[in-house]
């Protein structure tokens, strides 16, 4: 059961900012919730979710402006919340009731040889029933080490003694930088799920509007740009089980100057191969169970020296990022992470989007199409089967490329 406590807040100094809402809590309110985790917030009949820090995740340079907030007061927030809640940010404290989720903590063990948990696939034991109910959710929120992010529970009976043991892959592992040692723990709490009347008319489809009259008129338009979005969904689910997509797990950081303002991700040069795409093309980035469209273009390397001048500084505390293997990291731009409603550090699942392929492959078909028209044209009754014939076989050799191979699996003759 979720647990709601009233707080003494203030608002945080403004230069504290990001995508989303976020509250940042006293280190001893809860100590034994790990932290970011998804919270949800209430005042004035008003409620908001966010994602609740503590101030000793944050770096050194904010974590010294927030003492002096933290001496007379629980928790404090960023502006973005103090808007959603209609607080009145010249106010220097006030009273809200914030609402922590329901923990569980397991600890971590490595998978079974033959049965290698996925991405972001964590086993646990079948006579675990607490995560039995999270998992009949689809998606849960899980928290190690500074880093929260979206997981699939699935129940296997090789999860053997306590039900306080789960059982994640290699990469799940690497991705969340797990060190060696069965004495680690997991956090697992559910996931939050926008209302179905708020997703279908999110204005982030059509663009931001300040006028209040207009809100609704951006409203209306936002879910008939929905409607077309989801019959292009469809026919890229069918485009996938023809052509494939695989996904990948990446371990999301800072986006690199200049992207914050564009849906762009920046992926390692290798990682194009695994998804069977070429820089410049559009890739469907997922948090759980929201998705957003991207422009996949190379990372690029930077110059330390021109990075610290012209990026944001990090709010949280410094990661080894810099240690970690750059195949495995995807910079995504605010503005992605904005439409997931995800923190800067987390795990997103990346696969191309099927259809700009297909239309680029099917372009090819032009020339070779044009041809053999024109040449029926010129000839008496052309012979219409072989025509067919011809026609039916270039389009099989256009789309051939756009297909992701799959080696097989099992021992080979």
């Amino acid at each position: 059961m979720s647990k709601t406590i009233a707080l003494v807040v203030s608002l945080v100094d403004p230069r504290l900012t990001a995508p989303n809402p976020i509250v940042v809590l006293r280190d001893d309110i809860h100590a034994d919730l790990l932290t970011p985790c998804s919270v949800q917030l209430h005042a004035g009949g008003k409620s908001c979710r966010a994602f609740g820090y503590r101030r000793s995740d944050f770096g050194a340079e904010i974590s010294e402006r927030l003492t002096s907030s933290f001496a007379s007061v629980e928790a404090v927030l960023s502006s973005r919340v103090a808007s959603t809640l209609g607080i009145d940010q010249a106010q220097s404290s006030t009273v809200i009731s914030l609402e922590l989720p329901t923990a569980e903590l397991r600890s971590m063990a490595s998978g079974v040889a033959d049965d290698l948990a996925d991405d972001v696939v964590v086993q646990y034991s079948p006579k675990d029933s607490a995560l039995e109910r999270l998992g009949s959710r689809g998606w849960a929120l899980a928290t190690f080490g500074g880093m929260t992010a979206p997981i699939r529970l699935k129940s296997r009976k090789h999860v053997e003694g306590s039900v306080q043991r789960v059982r994640v892959g290699m990469t799940m592992r690497t991705l969340w930088g797990v060190p060696r040692g069965p004495d680690h723990r997991l956090q697992v709490t559910p996931i939050a799920r926008a209302p179905l009347s708020r997703y279908v008319t999110d204005r982030r489809r059509v663009g931001y509007v300040e006028k209040r009259g207009l809100r609704v008129v951006v409203a209306g338009l936002s879910s008939i740009v929905l409607v077309s979005r989801l019959l292009d969904a469809v026919f890229e689910l069918t485009l996938r089980v023809l052509l494939r997509a695989p996904q990948v797990a990446l371990r999301t950081t800072q986006a690199q100057p200049g992207d914050d303002v564009t849906d762009v991700v920046r992926l390692d040069p290798g990682t194009f191969n695994l998804l069977g795409l070429t820089p410049g093309g559009q890739v469907i980035v997922g948090w759980g169970p929201r998705r957003a469209i991207a422009v996949a273009l190379e990372t690029l390397p930077t110059s330390s020296e021109n990075a610290g001048r012209t990026t944001r500084s990090e709010l949280l505390r410094p990661t080894s990022d810099s240690d970690f293997p750059e195949h495995l990291i995807a910079r995504v731009s605010s503005s992605v992470r904005l439409d997931l409603q995800c923190p800067a550090s987390t795990v997103v699942l990346v696969r191309r989007r099927v259809r700009p392929v297909l239309v680029a492959n099917l372009r090819q078909l032009i020339i070779p199409v044009a041809s053999v028209v024109v040449a029926s044209a010129a000839i008496p009754n052309p012979p219409k089967v072989l025509l067919g014939s011809a026609f039916i076989l270039m389009t099989f050799f256009a789309l051939v490329p756009a297909r992701c191979p799959r080696p097989p699996r099992g021992s080979w003759p």
